[in-house]
């Protein structure tokens, strides 16, 4: 069973930033995107926690749509190197950036332009110790 933290934080201004950590998974667990978008798209740029084809894969462009998965986190022991996040303490993250899915009406070529924003420490990855 995952154990899963959400991590709400408000600035000044009154914006409030949200951060999901998964502290601990196993072979049963499965993860979910949504998005009230249908061009959402995410990309992990270096590691990801999936090996499965079809899902979200290293330095690939993902159209999360409306909902994509469930997807098995397969890869919680990968060479992501931990990092010690103040507060918290050493974890293993998987960082994605989010952004629009966006196809060249020339070469049809795909591309992927990033969204503003953020996910706090850790960049709103995922964590598996």
């Amino acid at each position: 069973m995952a154990k899963i933290e959400y991590r709400i934080v408000v600035d000044a201004n009154g914006n409030a930033t949200v951060t999901t950590e998964v502290r601990e998974t196993d072979d049963t667990d499965q993860i979910t995107f949504t998005s009230n978008r249908t061009d959402t798209a995410i990309r992990y740029p270096k590691d990801s926690q999936f090996t499965d084809p079809g899902s979200p894969l290293p330095n690939e462009i993902f159209l999360v749509g409306m909902k994509a998965g469930p997807f098995a986190p397969k890869n919680r022991h990968s060479a992501a190197p931990p990092r010690n996040l103040p507060g918290i303490g050493m974890r293993r993250l998987y960082h994605f950036d989010c952004g629009a899915e966006n196809t060249s009406l020339i070469t049809h070529a795909k591309d992927f332009v990033p969204w503003g924003g953020g996910g706090g420490p850790g960049g709103g990855g995922q964590d598996f110790p």
